[in-house]
Order: structure tokens, then C-alpha cells, then sequence
């Protein structure tokens, strides 16, 4: 897993280059040497997983057994708070809002593949609002008005986000495209362009041909997606 800063100066990423799953950052330029960020406890694992708006916070999962929090590790201190209230079986995928004032995330029950997918004020008041009730890799749009995030059969889902002046979330409307994703445990396969007009994502590959080997898989662009997404929310 590799986030990249605001401005897109370093990428953070996790290496075990030094004998534990830790995670570094570098420039993103190459001029300087990577730095080592966190020191995991024996047996733990770091993953970062979203950097806050202002480059002050870096959010990421503290795994250990069948067992994931998040921390967010601070700047330019890099001191590390776990995040109190969030435990899950499978990776949170925690992300910002692109205010930084808000944290989505999932949280799977003990032994569940996936469970709800929730939203937090940052810092954390303990009182989350729920999304979707199975859903993971969730994605904010750049004006941090909708929730993008795979539901059950793999299916791009986009929720309405309201904040002001006071926290509502839409019903959550299906989108054009199905993309693949390969469950909690591996990275997002989709993302949103900056200007807020594009989505990529990986999708599945069609099987081709009478003796059914399946051809590879692509990545296709949605042009126009959230005029899509508004024709199918219910007029207000």
C-alpha cells in the first residue's frame, strides 16, 4: 500500500526492509534516501491508508493476529495515537474527507469478510454514522460530497454526504460500472480523478473464446460518472 502526501512531494509506503512491516516515506523525486516513520510492536504490521488535507496526519492500520485498528501518526512530531473505538477483522481502508474534518472506514465483526461501512468527525467522537451496512475501500469525491466504496458482489456504489448543518448521508445508488475488487484484504482497484469528472477502475475480464480462458483484465475510464450518479438519486 503507497499513499501519496498533499502536493504529492512523498509517498508513504510500508517495507520490511528492515526486518519488520514499519513504514517509511520518501520523496517522491527520488533525491532523498527513505525514512523510517513507525516502529511496529513484534508480530504487528503497519499499513498506511490516507494521508489528512493539511499533510499534518497520516492515518494506518495496526494489524496484529486477526486483529486491525488504526493509528494516526502526527507531523511534524511523528508521534502515533491509536484511534480509540475502531477494531476490525479486515483492513479498515481508513480515509479522509478532502476537508480532513471526517473519517470513513470499515468494520468487519470477528470472523466476517466485510461489515459496515462507517463515518466519522476527526478527531473521533466514538458516535459513527453508517453508510452501508457491508461495504469496504470507500472513497471520497474531491468536493467531499459523495462516498464511493464497493458493496456486495462488487458492485461501485456512491452515497450522498451532507455536512452542514448537520450530518446526513443519502440512499446509497449503484453506479454504471462494476468494478473488480478483490475483497478487504488487497488495495482499492478504483479511483477518482482530481477534477472530479473521471472514475478509473479495474474491471473483470470477460471470458473470450469457445475454450473460455479468460482475457486480461482492464482498467476502464467513466467519463461524466456523477452526472450519472445525480440522475439516479431522487430529486429533493
Amino acid at each position: 500500500m503507497r499513499v501519496w502526501s498533499p502536493g504529492s512531494e512523498h509517498v508513504a509506503f510500508q517495507s520490511d526492509r528492515e526486518g519488520d512491516l514499519a513504514i517509511f516515506w520518501q520523496r517522491a523525486d527520488g533525491t532523498a534516501q527513505a525514512e523510517r516513520l513507525t516502529r511496529p510492536d513484534q508480530d504487528t504490521a503497519h499499513v498506511p491508508e490516507s494521508w489528512s488535507p493539511n499533510g499534518k496526519t497520516l492515518l494506518f492500520s495496526v494489524a496484529k493476529g486477526v486483529t486491525y485498528t488504526v493509528a494516526a501518526l502526527s507531523f511534524p512530531d511523528k508521534t502515533v495515537a491509536t484511534l480509540a473505538g475502531i477494531e476490525s477483522a479486515q483492513p479498515p481502508s481508513a480515509a479522509f474527507s478532502p476537508d480532513g474534518r471526517w473519517v470513513a472506514y470499515m468494520v468487519a465483526p470477528p470472523g466476517a469478510a466485510i461489515g459496515p461501512l462507517n463515518v466519522q468527525p476527526f478527531p473521533l467522537t466514538g458516535v459513527p454514522y453508517q453508510a452501508d451496512p457491508a461495504a469496504i475501500h470507500a472513497t471520497w469525491t474531491p468536493n467531499g460530497k459523495e462516498l464511493l466504496y464497493s458493496a456486495v458482489a462488487t458492485q461501485a456504489v456512491a452515497v450522498s454526504v451532507t455536512t452542514r448543518p448537520s450530518f446526513t448521508l443519502g440512499k446509497p445508488v449503484p453506479l454504471l460500472s462494476r468494478f473488480l475488487d478483490r475483497g478487504p484484504s488487497y488495495e482499492r482497484n478504483h479511483d477518482i480523478m482530481l477534477d472530479g469528472q473521471r472514475l478509473l477502475g479495474v474491471v473483470a475480464a470477460e471470458l473470450a473464446g469457445a475454450n473460455g480462458i479468460a482475457a486480461a483484465p482492464q482498467i476502464q475510464v467513466v467519463l461524466n460518472w456523477f452526472e450519472a450518479f445525480k440522475a439516479r438519486v431522487p430529486a429533493r
